[in-house]
C-alpha cells in the first residue's frame, strides 16, 4: 500500500522528542523514503510529493495518549466497582462479620463521582496535548516569539462577537483549546495568534 503524505523535517523532530504511544507504531525515515509501521502494515510515504506527515504525528500522539489513559481509567473503575459489589454481597450473606464498634473507624476519603473524574481526566489530556503541540512548534522554529496575554485573547474574541468554538474554528482548533489559552493554562502559540488576527482583518 502506497500513500502520499508530507515528510516535513518537523516529522523527524516529533518522532525524536516523543514517539506516538502505540505498541506497534513506528516511523522509519530516510532521505528519499519514509515508512510508517502500524501493526503488521507498512505504509510507504513518498517524500518528494508528501504534504501532511507533520500534522499526522502532531495529532496522533496526544490522541493515542488520551485513548490509552481513558481505557486504563475505565478498567480501574470497573475493577473497583466489581470488588465493592462482591464485598457487599458477601457481607449480606453473613460471610463478613461487621467490624467491632469498640475501635474508632478510620476516616475514608470520599470517592469522586465517576463523571467528574472522567471530565478531570479529559481536561488533563487536553492540557497535555496543547503543551506538546507548543513544544513541537517551538522545536521546529514555527513559534519563536512568546504568545499573547490571555486577556488579549479574550478581548479579541469578545470584540469579534464569537463563541469559544467559533474563535477556535477560525484557526482550525477546538473551542476547548481556545478556552485553555484564554484562561492562561497553556500559552497560545504566537503563530495561531497571528493567523487569527490576519483573518479577522481580512473579514473586516
Amino acid at each position: 500500500m502506497t500513500i502520499t503524505v508530507a515528510v516535513n523535517p518537523l516529522a523527524r523532530i516529533v518522532n525524536r522528542i516523543e514517539p506516538p504511544p502505540f505498541q506497534r507504531l513506528g516511523l522509519v525515515l530516510t532521505d528519499a523514503l519514509a515508512t510508517l509501521v502500524i501493526g503488521n502494515d507498512c505504509l510507504h510515504l513518498d517524500a518528494a510529493s508528501a504534504t501532511t506527515l507533520r500534522d499526522l504525528f502532531t495529532a496522533v500522539a496526544p490522541i493515542a495518549a488520551l485513548t490509552r489513559s481513558g481505557r486504563e481509567f475505565w478498567e480501574e473503575t470497573r475493577r473497583r466497582e466489581a470488588e465493592r459489589q462482591a464485598a457487599e454481597e458477601a457481607r449480606m450473606m453473613g460471610e463478613i462479620q461487621p467490624e467491632s464498634t469498640s475501635e474508632p473507624v478510620p476516616e475514608t476519603r470520599e470517592r469522586k463521582p465517576v463523571m467528574l473524574a472522567a471530565v478531570e481526566a479529559a481536561h488533563r489530556q487536553q492540557l497535555s496535548r496543547l503543551k506538546f503541540m507548543l513544544k513541537v512548534r517551538r522545536q521546529a522554529g514555527l513559534d519563536t516569539e512568546p504568545g499573547p496575554d490571555p486577556s488579549a485573547i479574550r478581548a479579541a474574541r469578545q470584540a469579534a462577537g464569537m463563541s469559544l468554538g467559533q474563535a477556535g474554528d477560525v484557526i482550525g482548533q477546538h473551542g476547548w483549546a481556545w478556552q485553555i489559552w484564554e484562561t492562561g493554562q497553556v500559552e497560545m502559540p504566537a503563530g495561531f495568534w497571528s493567523e487569527f488576527n490576519e483573518k479577522m482583518s481580512v473579514a473586516a
